[in-house]
């Protein structure tokens, strides 16, 4: 059962997170493809690093947390990022970028990247540590109360 616990958060951090439209056209999907195959393992570490930054920054969190990232850290986490998006967008997906936006407004843009971002935290998630982490919660359940929904 703890199985299925992890499981469903998993899905729902995914699906709530980086929802993409059903409405995506064949130039969004074309960039989407395009900047999924462009990037690295380091790429898509600079994008996880920049999410969990956006995250630190909610007041909530923040109050939870307190600063997590250094002024120069942020920066830093800023300018990969940048760098990443200048890469994908001028160079290695260029002409789809073009097309995408052309055909389909800047809301390919966001699709795209949005497609990449399920990616990196895919990816995030994938990982034995990061799994095990995300576990732990399920020592504080109560298994009992859900036995009639997992019959």
């Amino acid at each position: 059962m703890i199985r299925i616990f992890t499981q469903l958060l998993f899905i729902s951090i995914l699906s709530t997170a980086f929802v993409t439209s059903a409405s995506a056209g064949p130039f969004t999907d074309s960039l989407s493809r395009c900047l999924v195959v462009s990037v690295d393992t380091r790429d898509k570490t600079d994008l996880m690093n920049w999410m969990a930054r956006l995250i630190t920054e909610h007041p909530e969190i923040k109050n939870s947390v307190g600063e997590v990232y250094s002024d120069i850290e942020a920066v830093k986490s800023d300018v990969a990022v940048a760098r990443l998006f200048e890469k994908l967008l001028t160079v290695n997906c260029r002409q789809e970028a073009i097309e995408a936006v052309r055909y389909e407004e800047n809301i390919a843009l966001e699709e795209s990247f949005k497609v990449l971002g399920q990616i990196a935290m895919r990816d995030l998630m994938a990982d034995p540590s990061v799994s095990a982490v995300m576990e732990q919660f399920t020592k504080y359940i109560d298994e009992s109360r859900f036995v009639e929904i997992f019959e």
